[in-house]
């Protein structure tokens, strides 16, 4: 593998360098294609001219209501540079999702920039996300998934858990009057019955902020201001290009994972995961199986899944990753333990670091906690 270095492909695989960054330069490598609509007047608007002008919840003039804020305005500064990379892949990955979950939010009366913020704090609209919370899925559902009747691989099914979200949501919308702040304190801080009294206050957040805890403080800011790009990218300078949404069903020719084929294709693995749901993150697709990729690649996908030069370093690499048929450790962290160390344990299973533990649980820090369950690949 000397073109390409497996630091390179774990920092592909963790989404900490683009696709076609490292790959096109191979010698030999076919042209990269895009799948965006290129073209002046060709951006994405990430959300509807109707989004903007619903109202907030409690909120009548969401940009007057954040205008004042240093919270939010930290917090749109993050996404604007060391987050800029995090929200152009996830603004990308929402176009491919956007007609599953935006007519289930209008039909349940949720503005669909909140879902749209909350995707992208909690997930990045990367579906395989497992949080050291064991909160999974696009919308991190966990106490609150199980509550309202997600199991398995439904926390990986973008349908049935934006609707079982959704009822979560409609039921914390009730309960706070329609303050959309203290929904999102509740979403992530747990039950917040005790915030109920100030359901009237549109300022309520800032009156609770230091009885919260540090995650909460900053989840929520953080989430207002994905919503302000969002609602105008324009004004904070940021392009979104237009996608090619329409996607075709293929035949895979063998065994494969989303990673393998995204690596093959010069594109997003995690909107291959997406658009291919199953119950973890760890599982191939299977020979002849039928899935879907994006139209723009129906064209090269037989010759680069068959036929790419780096085609055996990809494959070398990916069954490393997500060894199959493997045997697998179930290891429950300790106190004092760190994803670094447990990786070092388990060096001789064939474990090469922190990105393959996270990788394997599809985890989204090296953030863990005691008692939390990994998966610990052998791959020897």
């Amino acid at each position: 593998m000397k073109s390409v270095s497996r630091r390179q492909l774990l920092q592909y695989s963790t989404g900490t360098l683009t696709a076609g960054a490292g790959f096109a330069m191979v010698r030999g490598a076919p042209t990269p294609t895009s799948s965006t609509l290129a073209g002046p007047g060709n951006s994405y608007k990430l959300l509807a001219e109707t989004d903007s002008r619903q109202r907030f919840g409690r909120v009548r003039d969401f940009r007057q209501h954040i205008e004042g804020r240093p919270d939010v305005k930290k917090e749109i500064l993050y996404w604007l540079t060391d987050g800029r990379a995090s929200f152009l892949g996830a603004a990308s990955r929402f176009q491919f999702l956007e007609p599953m979950i935006r007519p289930r939010y209008e039909e349940a009366g949720i503005p669909m920039a909140f879902g749209f913020g909350l995707g992208i704090q909690e997930s990045l609209f990367r579906n395989y996300s497992v949080s050291y919370a064991s909160a999974k899925g696009i919308w991190q559902m966990q106490w609150a998934g199980k509550k309202y009747g997600l199991r398995g691989g439904d926390y990986f099914d973008i349908i049935k858990s934006t609707e079982k979200q959704l009822e979560y949501l409609k039921d914390l919308v009730r309960l706070f009057d329609w303050n959309l702040e203290l929904v999102l304190v509740d979403y992530n801080y747990g039950p917040g019955k005790k915030f109920a009294r100030y359901r009237s206050d549109p300022n309520a957040f800032q009156r609770i902020f230091h009885q919260l805890p540090g995650q909460t403080r900053r989840f929520v800011p953080r989430i207002l201001a994905a919503v302000a790009i969002g609602l105008d990218a324009e004004r904070y300078g940021v392009h979104i290009p237009l996608e090619d949404t329409r996607t075709v069903e293929v035949p895979v020719p063998r065994d494969i994972h989303h990673l393998e084929l995204g690596l093959l294709l010069d594109t997003d693995h995690w909107n291959l995961g997406n658009l291919n749901p199953r119950d973890n993150v760890r599982i191939w697709f299977e020979e002849n199986e039928t899935i879907r990729i994006p139209r723009a690649h129906e064209a090269e996908f037989p010759q680069r899944v068959c036929n790419h030069p780096l085609r055996e370093a990809f494959h070398e690499f990916v069954a490393a990753v997500y060894p199959t048929p493997g045997e697998s450790i179930r290891y429950t962290v300790k106190n004092g333990d760190n994803l670094g160390d447990i990786a070092h344990q388990f060096k001789h299973c064939g474990v090469t670091g922190t990105d393959h533990l996270m990788l394997y649980n599809g985890l989204t820090s090296t953030v863990i906690r005691p008692g939390q369950e990994l998966v610990i690949p052998c791959v020897n």
